[in-house]
């Protein structure tokens, strides 16, 4: 198939932040669910790619829709939709996850292994993967619509995945060398920190 020829529900993100990635192995979403590959990727609605990411995005979900043959009528409920409000991601305390607050963001996974590359579009490296939450990533997805599971849904699927750039890390910050005391001699000789 030609770019000319693209399927619309495909779609090709730029400049989104890669959150929750599970790009190597295989995990559960719940405890009955398939293991699968899975990510989510945070979009900006403030900057020129991310307005131009959510228009690809909605575009495709109108055609996922219509693939699907769901009315316009149709509510997805909770769970049911791949494309929401990050401030919807919230903790047990109600507050809104780090990193998540005025975002965007898609989640997509995929049974089958999904294709990585560095930046200069060479294979990943399993043991020496540049993917983590925070990094800047490009993605190809793909969206569907489905009733499986009970009630209509569109989901997307994750078909690859490429590193572009360092970003802040996700998750507790890191010990750093400033973290530590200069002084070696506050200890008392005496003291077994053993006992």
């Amino acid at each position: 198939m030609s770019k000319r020829d693209k399927d619309p529900r495909q779609v090709y993100l730029k400049g989104v932040r890669l959150s929750y990635p599970h790009l190597h192995e295989r995990q559960k979403a719940s405890e009955d669910a398939e293991p699968k590959f899975s990510a989510s990727f945070l979009i900006d609605p403030s900057t020129k790619q991310g307005k131009e990411n959510i228009r690809l995005i909605e575009a495709a979900i109108e055609e996922a829709r219509t693939a699907a043959k769901f009315s316009d009528k149709v509510k997805f409920k909770p769970g049911r939709m791949c494309f929401f409000d990050g401030d919807e991601n919230t903790d047990d305390e109600g507050e809104v996850k780090a990193g998540y607050e005025g975002m965007m963001v898609i989640k997509a996974s995929n049974k089958d292994p999904v294709r990585l590359f560095t930046r200069k579009k060479g294979e990943v490296d399993r043991d020496n993967s540049p993917f983590y939450g925070g990094c800047e990533v490009e993605c190809r997805l793909g969206l569907f619509g489905t009733t499986k599971g009970g009630s209509p849904g569109i989901f997307a699927s994750l078909d690859g995945v490429r590193f572009w750039d360092d970003g802040e890390p996700f998750g507790k910050a890191q010990v750093s060398d400033d973290d530590w005391d200069d002084d070696e001699d506050d200890e008392d000789e005496d003291d077994d920190p053993m006992a």
